[in-house]
């Protein structure tokens, strides 16, 4: 569960760990992803934290690394990691000064690396082991890999991620999005 340390990853992670999963609570947010990764145990379930950042590939080779090692595989990956930052507008003018400002590269970088790359980078990881998997049921799945895009946070960002996720589908593993708008 990537981006679980709190909001809406926290959410899912809670109702799934109360139907029996157990987790991997990866959040960058290290008191987060702790307090997530207590209230599970305490509620009797199976949790244990990861802090590594999605934006990179050992990033999300160690969250997926954390499952198998503690829990034998990867079942289910829930994307909820994202940053926001506005980045709709590349250039705006100050209302004061009427200077043209522009968006810093670097920040829409970020957000490329860890809204768009980061779920692939994690899908690719945990899809890899999934098809290592004997099936789940008649139909040949071996795990479930939905991910959500809030629209709001990063307007256009869909339109970017569909190709991936398309590219990050395999035979026997759904791989599916939520725009949440």
């Amino acid at each position: 569960m990537d981006g679980g340390g709190d909001g809406l990853g926290k959410g899912i992670a809670l109702e799934m760990a109360a139907a029996g999963a157990s987790l991997v609570i990866n959040d960058i947010d290290q008191a987060n992803a702790n307090r997530v990764v207590s209230e599970i145990k305490k509620g009797g379930g199976k949790a244990v934290a990861n802090f590594d950042s999605v934006a990179t590939m050992e990033g999300g080779a160690s969250i997926i690394g954390a499952a198998v090692s503690n829990f034998g595989k990867v079942d289910i990956l829930v994307n909820c990691a994202g940053v926001g930052g506005g980045a709709a507008r590349t250039a705006g003018r100050d209302r004061e000064t009427g200077e043209i400002r522009h968006y810093p590269l670097a920040n829409f970088e970020r957000i490329i690396q860890v809204n768009l790359l980061g779920p692939f980078r994690c899908i690719a990881k945990s899809a890899a082991g999934m098809l290592t998997l004997p099936p789940l049921g008649d139909d040949g799945e071996r795990g479930a890999i939905p991910a959500l895009v809030l629209e709001r946070g990063a307007p256009g960002l869909s339109v970017l991620v569909l190709p991936a996720f398309a590219l990050a589908g395999y035979r026997g593993v759904e791989v599916f999005l939520i725009l949440l708008a």
